[in-house]
């Protein structure tokens, strides 16, 4: 599915409309999943935090830590005033994210292994950034099904769930 025309007809102006954009991307191609995307102007520098794990919540993550999700994502949006003006141009970057959790390689001594899904910084105008994050998400849901053969037996079932 492609990034909805509704998504771009209007240009983006503000962080609140970025929010419920980027809410709404997310969650048109992860609907079971937790997403939550809040603008934070009294952060040491006005941001947007995205957080989002596979799983909708605490009774699906593993051992109910948030941290133990398949592919926990977090990230910031930079470039906004504290009223919530976005400037012309601003920047997207992840801090956790851009993989998921695998089984190890036979033969590893490791508990785990992941494969790559790719997330990058970006630095562009509210609409590119949205058609990033909405890019990165999709691709992620298409890897976790092309690799459903590497993914751990205790994390199947969440995907199970989620798709």
């Amino acid at each position: 599915m492609k990034l909805t025309n509704i998504l771009l007809e209007a240009q983006i102006t503000d962080a609140e409309t970025l929010v419920g954009q980027i809410e709404k991307s997310i969650k048109s191609t992860f609907p079971k999943s937790f997403v939550k995307v809040v603008f934070q102007p009294k952060h040491f520098k006005p941001s947007i935090y995205i957080m989002f794990a596979v799983g909708k919540d605490t009774s699906q993550w593993p051992y109910k830590i948030e941290q133990n999700d398949i592919s926990l994502t977090k990230a910031h949006i930079w470039g906004m005033e504290k009223d919530g003006k976005l400037n012309d141009k601003i920047q997207f970057e992840a801090s956790q994210g851009g993989s998921i959790l695998a089984k190890p390689e036979p033969g590893s001594h490791m508990a785990y292994s992941s494969v790559k899904v790719g997330l990058r910084k970006k630095t562009g105008t509210p609409e590119q950034i949205l058609k990033h994050i909405d890019s990165y998400f999709k691709k992620l849901k298409e890897t976790l099904k092309k690799n459903r053969d590497k993914i751990p037996e205790d994390h199947l079932k969440l995907i199970d769930k989620n798709f």
